[in-house]
């Protein structure tokens, strides 16, 4: 099954820590876009009777799937985070379950193939665009922005845009705050940092790929995002510079997301340059051995 559709919808990649969240809840204020946060939607083994039967479980408010029962019972781990994604990103349970059994009659597909799972995220992305009478719909997919040609095959006509920040600044966030998930080393970061680049560029290169810097909208953000919108073919709204004022659903259901502390404030350039106070002065020396060429190019200070 290779089903494309002619929308266009909105990708939002990068490495994690780079300001994607702060970029989806200022582009989900504009009047036109519903820009949601990720959704992962490789990890559950289907995204069909697996995800209902989580879904089920959290619209009965069933404590397997919450706090130490999800502990103890992982096997719907992976399903019940999806199913909360799709809450951060406005879809409520009851929303989400009914659409995947409408479609599940529909198709008679299991959304089990990457190819499927794309069916359903883009009826989940149409559904809240919808609801919020909005344009266009969009997710982050962070460092899959690697791989977006699979993405393309299926959205031809889609944006993706590439938010990248400076890898030091990425390392140190990632191994000071998320042990859990983030760069163990800053070999390991500077490697895996170039990669993500390097790959996402020659994959965007036969679709509407952007590159935009996490500093320079921080730090410039009504040019940044003026070019932006230009380059998408979108109107200029003032609201893109006021996502701290506007009733995201990710504020309502944030789930312990990683970045709600900082994208309740307006834009501001406090993350900026935090390497320096957080590495060591061999990690950034270290870093800077691997990705010097890189960091040059983008026109970040190498010391």
């Amino acid at each position: 099954m290779q089903k494309t559709f002619d929308s266009q919808p909105i990708f939002i990649g990068g490495d994690g820590r780079s300001g994607t969240t702060l970029l989806s809840v200022i582009l989900d204020s504009h009047p036109e876009l519903a820009v949601g946060p990720e959704l992962h939607f490789n990890g559950p083994e289907n995204l069909g009777e697996y995800v209902e039967d989580c879904l089920e479980l959290l619209i009965a408010e069933d404590p397997r799937v919450f706090g130490k029962g999800l502990k103890e019972n992982k096997h719907y781990k992976l399903g019940t985070q999806f199913a909360k994604r799709c809450h951060r990103f406005g879809l409520e349970f009851d929303e989400l379950r009914e659409l995947i059994i409408n479609l599940k009659n529909q198709t008679n597909i299991s959304f089990a193939k990457f190819e499927e799972r794309c069916v359903l995220v883009n009826a989940i992305g149409e559904k809240i665009a919808n609801k919020r009478r909005k344009k266009t719909w969009g997710i982050k997919i962070m460092r899959e922005i690697k791989g977006l040609s699979k993405y393309g095959k299926i959205w031809p006509n889609a944006h993706f845009i590439h938010i990248i920040r400076d890898g030091r600044d990425v390392t140190a966030s990632q191994m000071k705050e998320h042990e859990t998930w983030g760069y163990g080393d800053v070999q390991e970061a500077a490697k895996s940092w170039v990669s993500i680049i390097e790959k996402a560029r020659k994959n965007g290169r036969a679709y509407n790929y952007y590159e935009i810097k996490y500093e320079d909208i921080v730090l410039r953000p009504e040019d940044t995002l003026k070019q932006l919108m230009k380059e998408m073919s979108l109107p200029w709204d003032d609201a893109l510079l006021k996502h701290n004022e506007i009733d995201h659903s990710i504020y309502k259901n944030p789930y312990n997301h990683a970045s709600i502390d900082s994208i309740v404030k307006p834009i501001n350039e406090s993350a900026v340059g935090r390497h320096k106070r957080d590495l060591t002065i061999e990690q950034i020396q270290a870093f800077n051995k691997i990705a010097r060429k890189m960091l040059k190019e983008l026109r970040y200070e190498v010391e």
